[in-house]
């Protein structure tokens, strides 16, 4: 009811919520002009490229087959073409001496080249799909 405690705070947040909603609306139409000017840029949305999906890994090791490898976290790998895969976990519990064996290809443990799992790959513009 008007002018209990609950209704006048109710009132002040309503405003509060208000002003601070009309702020975040004219940083955003600020920070869309700005996209918008660059002329690499699409003119209707602003977006200047677009990433693919990361590509995910699994761990070929044995404590954890077809694990899914964390981003941001180091691996390793056999090869250029990333498709044989080792968590830091599997990696250290590998021996040395012992070949990996698979049916392409035979590898040692000093074979494998560490990466860590941030790779982002930028799609070649051809169209903005947002504004299709």
């Amino acid at each position: 009811q008007d002018g209990s405690v609950v209704h006048n705070m109710a009132q002040d947040m309503k405003a509060k919520f208000v002003e601070d909603f009309e702020k975040l609306l004219s940083s955003l139409k600020t920070e869309e002009e700005e996209k918008k000017k660059n002329e690499r840029a699409c003119t209707l949305c602003g977006s200047e490229k677009l990433l693919f999906e990361p590509p995910v890994y699994f761990c070929n090791g044995l404590n954890c087959p077809s694990k899914r490898i964390r981003r941001n976290s180091h691996y390793y790998v056999a090869g250029n073409n990333n498709q044989y895969c080792w968590c830091n976990q599997c990696y250290n519990d590998l021996k040395e001496e012992t070949p990996i064996e698979f049916v392409d290809l035979t590898i040692k443990k000093s074979g494998l080249v560490r990466k860590k799992n941030d790779e982002t790959h930028e799609e070649s513009w051809v169209q903005c799909d947002t504004c299709e």
